[in-house]
C-alpha cells in the first residue's frame, strides 16, 4: 500500500511539472527570433478575372491576314470567325441542366440561359471565366536575408470551350529575389464544387535566373471509376503555385505579380519576365490570351 501511495505521489508531482512547463516547450517554436522584421502585408491578395468572350471578341477584331501573321492556321481563323453569341447560346440550350452544372453554371445562370430573351445577356453566361490571384504568404527580414513567399492561384467559375494547355506564372519587381523552392498543385473536377476527382502536382520551372516561376497546366484529362465506367472528362478548375524567394540583403518594399494564360489553340506556352519589374509575358502572345497582371505592393 505504501508503495502504491509513493508511486501515486510521484505521478502527481510529474503531472504538475508537465502542466507548468510543457506550454513553454509547446510554443517555443512560435517565438519570433529577436531582430526579425515581419511585414504587415502577409495575407494581402489581388485578383483579376478574364472571360473567354473578351478573348474571342479581341481576336475577331483582327483581320485574317493579321491572324495569319500571328500564327493562326486557316482552320483556327475559321473557328474564331465561327464563334458568336447566338451559336454559343444555341449550344448551351442543347445541353442538359446537369451538363451545364458540370461546366460550373449556377441554377440562376441556367435559368437565364433557358429563359432570357436578350441573346447577348443570355449568351454571356455561357462563356468560360477564370480568376487568378497573387497573394503574400510570408515576407520577413532576418540576419541579412529577406525571405518572401508568393502564391499564384487560379479558379475557373465556368469551364471554357477551349481546353488545351494553359499556364500560370509569378514573379517580383526586384531581381535580387531568387527562387529557393517552389511547389504546385492542380485540382481536377467534373464540376467546380465538391471534392476533386484527382489532385496532381505541377512541375514548377524558372526563368530569368530564378527571378520568376511558372507551370504549364493540362486543362483536361479522362478518368473512369465505379460511378463513371466510361471515360469521363475532368477539368483543371483550380490550383496554385507557391514560390519561396530569398535575397541576401534587406528589401523593404517589393511588388509581386501573377498571371494566367489561356490557350485558344494547341500550343506549348512559354513565358518571359522583365528584369526589375513585375511584368509577365506569355508566348506565342496571340495564342495565349490573358488580362493584365494581378499585382500587389508589399512593405516590411
Amino acid at each position: 500500500m505504501d508503495r502504491m501511495k509513493k508511486n501515486l505521489k510521484s505521478s502527481i508531482v510529474m503531472a504538475v511539472i508537465l502542466v507548468l512547463f510543457l506550454p513553454q516547450f509547446a510554443f517555443a517554436s512560435d517565438i519570433t527570433p529577436e531582430g526579425m522584421i515581419i511585414s504587415d502585408d502577409i495575407g494581402k491578395e489581388v485578383s483579376v478575372t478574364i472571360s473567354e468572350r473578351d478573348i474571342i471578341q479581341e481576336l475577331q477584331s483582327l483581320s485574317n491576314e493579321e491572324l495569319r501573321i500571328s500564327g493562326y492556321s486557316n482552320k483556327d481563323i475559321h473557328d474564331i470567325r465561327n464563334v458568336s453569341d447566338e451559336k454559343m447560346l444555341k449550344k448551351a440550350r442543347m445541353r442538359t441542366d446537369e451538363e451545364l452544372r458540370n461546366r460550373g453554371l449556377t441554377e440562376k445562370q441556367i435559368d437565364i440561359i433557358r429563359n432570357e430573351s436578350n441573346v447577348v445577356k443570355a449568351a454571356s453566361e455561357t462563356y468560360g471565366k477564370v480568376t487568378y490571384t497573387v497573394s503574400c504568404s510570408s515576407y520577413t527580414y532576418y540576419s541579412g536575408v529577406t525571405s518572401l513567399k508568393v502564391r499564384a492561384s487560379w479558379k475557373w467559375t465556368i469551364m471554357p470551350e477551349n481546353r488545351f494547355v494553359d499556364i500560370i506564372a509569378s514573379t517580383t519587381s526586384n531581381s535580387d529575389f531568387i527562387k529557393s523552392s517552389a511547389t504546385g498543385r492542380v485540382n481536377y473536377r467534373i464540376g467546380k464544387e465538391g471534392k476533386p476527382i484527382a489532385v496532381k502536382g505541377l512541375t514548377v520551372k524558372t526563368e530569368n535566373s530564378g527571378t520568376g516561376t511558372f507551370a504549364r497546366i493540362t486543362t483536361q484529362n479522362k478518368f473512369t471509376d465505379t460511378t463513371h465506367p466510361r471515360p469521363t472528362t475532368m477539368f483543371a478548375f483550380d490550383g496554385y503555385i507557391t514560390t519561396s524567394f530569398k535575397a541576401t540583403k534587406k528589401i523593404s518594399s517589393v511588388g509581386i505579380s501573377a498571371k494566367y494564360g489561356h490557350s485558344i489553340v494547341v500550343v506549348n506556352p512559354g513565358v518571359s519576365f522583365s528584369k526589375g519589374s513585375a511584368s509577365i509575358s506569355f508566348s506565342p502572345s496571340m495564342s495565349i490570351r490573358t488580362g493584365h497582371e494581378a499585382y500587389a505592393r508589399l512593405t516590411l
